[in-house]
């Protein structure tokens, strides 16, 4: 069997509705709750007209007929809903790195001949200075985050928008050839995109094998069976905006195995002033403020603004 990462998530999801799914600061969602939403936002998306236009047999290797959205996005349950809901209406998301500034976002997403767009609020000053390079316009998401920024011309709440479209299954049929796009944060020249097969990807980086041996899962049947034992959750400490975290998170939103608990990485950060990067890393600032079952992310700012040096920060929960 060939797998397609919405099918299996709505497998997993089905079968453990009442199961936290994501938890973000002190907000939690369960399985059934974030299938809701990554439905309504597949369903908007597909009324936009956003999708699938040819499938893959007709295409070249690197080429892609699937309407693209950029996920300009710091960590949040968004994020993951978001990538679950265009995956569910057939649509490629792609990672948008924050630190980009203005003239950074233009050819990444005309590299990637974005459709829509969807961004946190805090962003919204440097994608507008993007937009006015751009040749055409483009669907845009607002996701609020306290900023106090308001939506750029054109652009739609979030909330808003989930709650404007029924949560009823799109009668679509995800493939295992659609995509999943990831792009380089281009560090050694202009971000490039890496296409991956969903089925491919899900074998190879996103839990499609049995931990331990490396077998590959048969089934639906059984990827649901290996969801079913109850463990601790599992953190992602690094930008979603990055391949590794994604994975991790996908990883962990289907089978259940061990984890490192939320409490020994917050003592680890702690114990040993851990940061993203090093000294010249671009990223060489605190991204993560945590504490015991719960996390958040610091604000995240443009690469061109200034940046504390003092690596302190606070717990969510004060």
């Amino acid at each position: 069997m060939q797998f397609n990462l919405a099918q299996v998530f709505a497998a997993v999801a089905a079968a453990n509705p009442d199961r936290d799914c994501i938890v973000f600061g002190d907000r939690r969602w369960t399985f059934a709750q974030t299938d809701e939403r990554a439905r309504r936002f597949a369903r908007a998306l597909h009324g936009w007209g956003l999708g699938a236009h040819r499938e893959r047999a007709g295409l070249a290797p690197h080429e892609s007929a699937q309407s693209h959205l950029g996920l300009y996005l710091a960590n949040c349950n968004e994020f993951l809903e978001a990538m679950l809901g265009a995956y569910q209406a057939r649509v490629a998301p792609f990672n948008v790195n924050y630190r980009y500034v203005a003239d950074e976002l233009v050819y990444l997403l005309g590299n990637a001949r974005a459709d829509a767009v969807m961004y946190h609020a805090r962003f919204a000053p440097t994608l507008a200075q993007a937009l006015e390079q751009m040749p055409g316009p483009l669907r845009l998401i607002h996701v609020d985050d306290g900023s106090g920024n308001d939506p750029l011309p054109g652009a739609v709440r979030y909330e808003e928008l989930l709650a404007s479209v029924s949560d009823e299954p799109l009668e679509l049929e995800p493939s295992p050839d659609d995509l999943y796009v990831l792009y380089t944060g281009g560090t050694t020249g202009m971000p490039k995109a890496v296409l991956w097969r969903q089925h491919d990807i899900y074998l190879n980086a996103m839990g499609g094998r049995v931990y331990g041996t490396g077998e590959t899962v048969t089934s639906l049947a059984e990827i649901v069976e290996r969801s079913r034992p109850e463990g601790p959750g599992s953190m992602t400490c690094a930008p979603l905006m990055h391949g590794a975290a994604q994975w991790a998170a996908f990883i962990n939103l289907w089978p259940r195995r061990g984890r490192w608990p939320a409490a020994n990485a917050w003592c680890r950060c702690r114990s040993s002033a851990m940061r993203s990067g090093g000294p010249s890393s671009t990223n060489s600032r605190p991204v993560i403020t945590t504490c015991p079952g719960c996390w958040c992310w610091s604000p995240a700012a443009p690469r061109s603004a200034p940046r504390s040096s003092s690596g302190s920060s606070s717990c969510c929960r004060t």
